[in-house]
């Protein structure tokens, strides 16, 4: 391999670097494609207000890059990927379309506070780079998917204001978590014991729900914890 290496010509190493290149930028179109389709599924089912005034949108047929035009709460990685949807207040209708989870480099997701409906689709814990998920103010029921657990980097999660319902046991995983605000839902049963392992939790909201039982013992491990709101709908510094 060395001998291959010290013999080979110049043009031949320009040509592997060059084949090398356009492997990397193929690849890299393909995903580049993947999130213009995703943006363009929010454009025609959920229709952001403020995409509705731009002109250009990802539906058009001629991007190549998700961030290759300007386009309201969108931002993008150094690759070129999305990385932020903010899209709060936004008059947004319909559901979280599964495609989402193809913009697989997203930290921060923004949908609060709009008239979006429906479940938190099954495969969300694919977005594994997520930070903050903010849904407040919607009208989202169902529970909260099992593959939440995936989502390793999680510090701030906002779901009040919905009609999620079911166990928050999904969530318990998450030691990462910071802030967590699932109030004025109907979230049920007792709040689980392994909460106690969230050790970097400061902020928690679980009043207006229908939990049972008495607050766990295992609270005591979270030594950060700075703030509890809990029925009857009492904050607890």
């Amino acid at each position: 391999k060395i001998q291959l290496a010290a013999t080979m010509r110049p043009g031949c190493v320009l040509v592997a670097a060059v084949v090398c290149a356009f492997a990397v930028l193929g690849a890299a179109g393909q995903e580049w494609a993947t999130e213009v389709a995703a943006l363009c599924d929010v454009a025609t089912q959920n229709a952001p207000a403020a995409w509705a005034r731009a002109a250009q949108s990802p539906c058009d047929g001629d991007w190549l890059m998700p961030c290759e035009h300007a386009l309201a709460g969108v931002a993008c990685d150094r690759f070129g990927r999305v990385s932020q949807l903010l899209l709060s207040r936004q008059s947004m209708t319909g559901s979280i379309t599964e495609s989402i989870t193809n913009m697989s480099h997203l930290c921060w997701l923004d949908f609060g506070y709009n008239k979006l409906k429906g479940s938190i689709p099954e495969n969300f814990g694919e977005l594994k780079y997520l930070y903050e998920l903010s849904l407040p103010g919607n009208q989202f029921t169902g529970t909260i998917p099992s593959s939440f657990g995936k989502i390793k980097d999680l510090t701030h999660l906002y779901l009040q204001g919905n009609q999620f319902f079911g166990p928050i046991d999904p969530l318990m995983s998450l030691s990462t978590i910071v802030s967590m605000d699932l109030s004025n839902n109907s979230f049920t049963g007792p709040l689980p014991t392994e909460i106690g392992q969230m050790s970097n939790l400061e902020y928690i909201d679980i009043s207006q729900n229908s939990f049972a039982g008495e607050l766990p013992t295992t609270l005591e491990n979270c030594a950060k914890l700075e703030e509890l709101c809990v029925p009857p709908e009492n904050c607890n510094g």
